[in-house]
Parts: structure tokens; C-alpha cells; sequence
């Protein structure tokens, strides 16, 4: 008898307990949905009003770099570094050629990008609207590439070299 009046009890508080959270979860879902329409509504009206911005103090030290030589360089200075190593690549193609007064018609050639496998690098090059894949010292339509870059090719057409950038 005594266990049955402990279990009729115990049964009638989880009810109550259920009932308050199934009420709970009902009663805020209304008033949750009313006062986020308000919200929504006020974001709108303040969103073409105010912009908010920021900036970041980039002013610290980076701790990888603690005891090493401090070298300042910009990308504009990886961009010239890189440019005169091509132009000097080029100069020591040409070797002691003459330049000529007659000009090239170059064909049209754009660098579309590189595909770089475990031991070989392929270039995707337009040629006169075709596109092709080519290696290192291949020739297409006349054209050889001489030296492959992720973001440029170096050419020779007729014993003329000229770098093409993506």
C-alpha cells in the first residue's frame, strides 16, 4: 500500500512537471515570434540610417618571429624583385643578339593558369583563341614556353622572348 502512494505522488510531480515545461516552451514561442517581428521591423527602419565601422590595431610583434632578423618588405617589393629576375632570365636568353628595328606580330596569347603535377608543370595557354596544355620548351603554333610561374609565362616567338601575366 505504502509503495502505491509513493508512485501515484511521484507520477502526479512528473506531470507537473512536464505540463510546466510544455507550457513554457508554447508560451515563449508566441512572444518570442511578436517581439522578433519588432525587431526585424526596427533593424530595417536603422539599417539605412547608421554603418557601423571598425578598424584593427595590427601594432604587436609576431611571436614566431622573436630573435630573428627583422627584413621589411611590401608586396610591391616581391612584385619589382620578381619582374627583374624574369627581364634578366630574358637578357641571358637573348644572349648577345642584336635588336633588331623590324617588329613581331606577336599571335594573341593569354596565360590561363598552371596545373603542377609531382614532376611535371603544365601550362593553360590561349593562342589565337585556342587553348592549349603545354610543357616547358614545348611548341605550339611556333611559340615556345621557356619558363612556367604561377602567375606568368615566359614566350619566345621568332627568337623574341615576352612575358605574358595571367
Amino acid at each position: 500500500m505504502k509503495n502505491k502512494t509513493i508512485t501515484y505522488i511521484l507520477s502526479i510531480v512528473v506531470l507537473i512537471i512536464w505540463g510546466t515545461i510544455v507550457y513554457k516552451i508554447f508560451s515563449h514561442s508566441d512572444i518570442e515570434s511578436e517581439n522578433t517581428n519588432k525587431v526585424n521591423n526596427y533593424s530595417q527602419i536603422n539599417d539605412s540610417k547608421t554603418i557601423d565601422t571598425f578598424s584593427l590595431s595590427l601594432s604587436y610583434e609576431d611571436p614566431f618571429l622573436k630573435g630573428t632578423k627583422k627584413i621589411k618588405t611590401t608586396i610591391q617589393d616581391i612584385a619589382k624583385s620578381d619582374n627583374k629576375y624574369k627581364q634578366n632570365y630574358i637578357k641571358k636568353k637573348m644572349g648577345s643578339q642584336k635588336r633588331e628595328n623590324t617588329s613581331i606580330v606577336w599571335p594573341s596569347i593569354r596565360y590561363e593558369g598552371m596545373i603542377k603535377s609531382q614532376n611535371m608543370t603544365t601550362a593553360i595557354v590561349k593562342i589565337n583563341n585556342k587553348s592549349y596544355f603545354i610543357q616547358k620548351d614545348e611548341i605550339v603554333e611556333n611559340v615556345r614556353i621557356q619558363k612556367i610561374t604561377q602567375d606568368s609565362i615566359i614566350v619566345e616567338y621568332q627568337q623574341k622572348y615576352k612575358i605574358v601575366k595571367k
